[in-house]
C-alpha cells in the first residue's frame, strides 16, 4: 500500500449561533495491490482530540467496503474499509473532516498524527503509513467567549 498526498491543515471560524462549523479534505489517496482475501484498512488517532473538537476519516473502495465516517477519539484502531479481496486500486479516496461543535473553546495550532494500517488477517502482516494532521479553531469577532 501507498499513501500519497498530505491533508492541508485543518482551520475553522467559529461563528455565533452555529453548533458545529467543519473543514473537508480529500487530498489524500491510497494505491493497493493485493493477492490474499479479507485484507482491511484501519485507522487511529494518536491523542484525544481536544474538547468541542473531532476528526472524521472516510476511506473508499472498489474491492472492499467502506465503513463510511468513522469518528477517530484516540482510543485505539478503528476499520475504514473492510473485505478488501484480490486486485489493485489505485487512486482511492482518504476524506479527512475536522469539526468544531459549539462547545469547543478557542484551539491553538496544533496536530495529531493518524496511522493507517493494511491488515492481512491470514497472515496477520500489517503496513503503516502516519499522516499528520494539522489544525486549530478561530472565534469570529461576533462569537460569545465559553
Amino acid at each position: 500500500m501507498s499513501i500519497s498526498g498530505d491533508p492541508l491543515p485543518f482551520i475553522v471560524e467559529r461563528v455565533a449561533g452555529s453548533d458545529r462549523v467543519s473543514a473537508r479534505d480529500a487530498t489524500t489517496f491510497y494505491n493497493l495491490t493485493t493477492n490474499i482475501e479479507n485484507v482491511f484498512i484501519q485507522v487511529e488517532l494518536d491523542l484525544p482530540m481536544p474538547k468541542g473538537t473531532e476528526l472524521w476519516v472516510s476511506g473508499f473502495s472498489t474491492l472492499g467496503s467502506s465503513h463510511g465516517k468513522v469518528r477517530l477519539q484516540g482510543n485505539g484502531a478503528l476499520p475504514i474499509v473492510s473485505g478488501i479481496g484480490p486486485g489493485l486500486e489505485n487512486g482511492q479516496p482518504i476524506e479527512y473532516e475536522f469539526v468544531a461543535t459549539k462547545s469547543a473553546k478557542e484551539v491553538l495550532f496544533q496536530s495529531r498524527n493518524v496511522t493507517l494500517t493494511i491488515v492481512d488477517r491470514k497472515n496477520s502482516r500489517q503496513q503503516q503509513h502516519i499522516q499528520t494532521i494539522y489544525f486549530s479553531t478561530l472565534d469570529s469577532p461576533n462569537t460569545e467567549r465559553n
